[in-house]
């Protein structure tokens, strides 16, 4: 059976994390596939993610399956954590890992099977059902291993950290080796794994979309559907962080690069999200009795768009490890998405996508100096020239970062891919 001039397939999507967690690639992909004509299978685990506590209606005992997203879903059981200590966080990795490899059978009529690559250890069932069923599987690396574990902090320097990124990187071989191809998120994630013996030919870079936007949404149409960039709006500067706020997204930099221009000029910094570092801030915003930095707590998706709406920048922020160097996190798409410039401290490729395109400014990472200069040249910017900032970064997403353009690379990828 055919869909137009494409084959009819079974696709499997293995991830540790899908709907309705806030996970959003994997179902993505999976209805992006559906709405082509082929079927999936989804083996994931119960939803937990991002606190680490199951989600209510849910019972993390027994695998269970259900119909999501128009696939055949099973659920896994498994240790759930996702709090500061790096044993759990492992065995959590590993506990999904290992019931992933006992249900491989799901996964067994699949033609290609698709891994949303985060964590790593999510591949193995699809490496063991390329040795045993032949069926070839597609890795997405959203985040790059041995690095991202130890950079994280999720274990500790010295000796333990050296012994384990060794072991990692040597686990890793089988899996890179094995996939009938690697999509990254990145050109350094790319570059990276050329140096580590994976073949440029079967890499591309595909980067990440908004998991939010919807099939008719294109991108701000023109600088005047958003308040902040009209003739009318308020002096200063609001500025929005809206994400996780943990140990490595260096939340505190925007604090004190805050406290260091609040009395120079209007502005407000929104802080939306959640996380383990979450209290140290709140104390440190007392600490340093600021009035121009709020925490705002977690709101839904369907409330994030209004407020992009409100603001002048979006600040994306991570602390200065190598690994981060490659990374460009999710709200960067979401903020080009909305038309909203950025202000960041993320080093490599996404400070040269800013630069490069126009679409935002760059400070040095962990520098609430560096960061606060930024915010002054932010301040500095007249309506129009943030106003062409905004088509800028609307036209960026849609040219480069759409969700049609995304899923259509990786959708295909999948199918050459299922050529055995």
């Amino acid at each position: 059976m055919t869909n137009g001039h494409r084959p009819t397939l079974v696709v499997g999507i293995v991830s540790q994390w899908f709907s309705p967690e806030p996970v959003s690639i994997p179902e993505s992909i999976c209805r992006f596939l559906t709405a082509r004509g082929h079927s999936v299978r989804v083996l994931t685990g119960f939803p937990n993610y991002p606190t680490g506590k199951l989600y209510a209606g849910y019972e993390n005992d027994s695998p269970s399956t259900e119909t999501l997203a128009g696939a055949h879903v099973r659920r896994l059981p498994s240790f759930l954590s996702h709090d500061l200590s790096g044993a759990r966080r492992i065995r959590s990795f590993l506990s999904f890992s290992w019931q992933t490899l006992r249900h491989r059978a799901f996964l067994k009529s699949t033609d290609v099977n698709y891994v949303y690559a985060t964590p790593m250890t999510s591949a193995a069932v699809a490496l063991g059902n390329r040795y045993l069923f032949k069926t070839p599987y597609v890795l997405h690396v959203q985040d790059l291993w041995p690095e991202s574990v130890i950079d994280s902090g999720m274990v500790s320097a010295g000796w333990k950290g050296k012994a384990l990124h060794a072991l990692i990187g040597f686990g890793l071989r089988p899996i890179y080796r094995g996939a009938k191809h690697v999509i990254v998120i990145s050109t350094g994630m790319k570059d990276a794994l050329v140096e580590r013996g994976v073949y440029a030919s079967k890499i591309s870079v595909v980067l990440n979309w908004d998991g939010n936007e919807k099939p008719d949404f294109i991108g701000i149409s023109a600088p005047s559907s958003n308040a902040h960039m009209t003739e009318s709006a308020p002096p200063g500067i609001h500025c929005v962080y809206a994400g996780n706020i943990g140990q490595m997204q260096d939340v505190e930099t925007i604090v004190r690069a805050a406290s260091l221009v609040e009395n120079e000029f209007p502005i407000r910094i929104s802080i939306y999200g959640s996380g383990v570092a979450e209290s140290s801030i709140s104390s440190l915003i007392q600490e340093l009795g600021l009035k121009s930095v709020q925490l705002m707590g977690r709101v839904s998706q369907d409330e994030m768009a209004e407020i992009y709406g409100q603001a002048d920048f979006l600040l994306v922020t991570l602390k200065d490890r190598p690994v981060f160097r490659m990374t460009i996190p999710s709200k960067f798409q979401a903020s080009m998405a909305h038309g909203v410039p950025v202000i960041t401290t993320v080093q490599g490729d996404l400070a040269e996508i800013c630069v490069d395109n126009g679409v935002g400014l760059v400070a040095n990472a962990e520098d609430p100096g560096s960061l606060a200069d930024a915010l002054r040249k932010a301040n500095a910017l007249d309506s129009q020239a943030r106003a062409r900032m905004s088509i800028r970064a609307a036209q960026y997403y849609r040219d480069e970062m759409s969700a049609e353009l995304a899923l259509g690379k990786v959708a295909g990828l999948l199918e050459s891919a299922s050529e055995r």
